[in-house]
């Protein structure tokens, strides 16, 4: 009898304690876990599929009462998501399961790193400095999604904006410069390849702060210079069968979104190879064969075509080298069709 009574109240001390456990979860083991995408292709984000080897950090706040409500505590305090591979789900290095009322609203930041912060008033918030060409690359995300805990998603969809504006250039030759002239039995060849050596943007700001709710960011007073190509080798500036000048794609850059300083300029230097062949017609004879190279460079005012960089977008800038002077234009890239839309030629 006291042995049955015994396990009588074990079994009554485990239901308490179950009972006790369960009444924040709809039930046991539902387990919050992402999925993760971006709203657009970028510099580091190549597709529209967030990469599986790039953490992120999400901070949830719970709402008991509904949104309409104060929240009563952060439930998901700086989680760290990993991908797991075996069903292709985010999942935090913790686990967490959902509360049994209320909503929840997830913030979401990438990359992983110290210096991004997330409070349940802004969301993600961070200082952020470009200082170079490699440090431009990390690519600032941000994401917020909300939940009702009864009917929530099986996978909480994370969906990450980019904090950061692309800026894209396309070079080309302004047009074709290759001649050929003939006088009397004199035929004269000039062979002339555009080289572009360099291209800078300089005089653009390179600090700020962003805050997610409301989105936006502070600019501070500091500009510098970012390499977008430099090769002692060169990169020459082609055109087709039908002379028409060819755009050759730049590596892009994930700059700071900016009021831009009228100061601000994209640079270039390039030079012009000469292959110059004077030949007799009446003999065949090549009487002067000739290659040298005359320098040049162009700074030109990004101001004159854009003011204004917005975080998300995406910036393509044409640059026509041509050998008296260089031209600079500005096209819009759809992100969905990927079309360019030119706004200045």
């Amino acid at each position: 009898m006291g042995k049955r009574l015994a396990i009588i109240l074990l079994n009554v001390a485990l239901l308490t304690a179950s009972c006790t456990i369960n009444s924040r979860y709809p039930m046991p083991g539902d387990k919050i876990v992402f999925s993760a995408v971006a709203s657009h292709t970028k510099c580091i984000i190549s597709s529209t599929s967030y990469p599986q080897d790039i953490p992120f950090v999400v901070e949830a706040v719970h709402y008991p009462q509904g949104l309409d409500n104060d929240w009563d505590n952060i439930y998901m305090s700086g989680a760290r998501i990993e991908f797991d591979a075996k069903d292709s789900w985010w999942r935090p290095t913790e686990e967490f399961l959902w509360p049994h009322d209320g909503d929840v609203v997830f913030f979401a930041a990438s990359p992983a790193i110290p210096q991004i912060t997330i409070n349940p008033e802004k969301g993600v918030e961070t200082d952020w400095s470009i200082s170079s060409f490699e440090e431009a690359q990390v690519d600032l995300c941000y994401a917020k999604t909300t939940e009702n805990c009864k009917q929530h998603s099986a996978v909480v969809p994370i969906v990450f904006d980019h904090a950061l504006t692309q800026i894209c250039i396309k070079v080309r030759p302004l047009k074709q410069y290759s001649k050929l002239l003939v006088s009397e039995n004199l035929l004269q060849s000039d062979q002339m390849t555009v080289v572009l050596d360099s291209v800078k943007i300089s005089g653009v700001i390179c600090e700020g702060h962003f805050t997610q709710e409301p989105m936006g960011w502070v600019t501070k007073p500091s500009v510098t210079t970012y390499t977008i190509f430099n090769k002692p080798s060169g990169l020459a500036l082609e055109c087709d069968n039908h002379n028409t000048p060819v755009l050759t794609p730049l590596d892009p850059l994930l700059l700071i979104p900016q009021l831009l300083p009228e100061t601000s300029r994209i640079d270039e230097w390039h030079r012009t190879v000469v292959h110059s062949t004077l030949t007799d017609l009446t003999t065949g004879n090549v009487l002067q064969d000739l290659t040298y190279e005359v320098p040049g460079e162009a700074h030109l005012p990004i101001w004159n075509c854009c003011q204004k960089w917005l975080p998300d977008y995406k910036y393509t800038f044409r640059l026509a080298v041509g050998l008296e002077n260089s031209v600079l234009s500005l096209a819009v890239t759809d992100w969905v069709e990927t079309r360019e839309i030119i706004l200045d030629e």
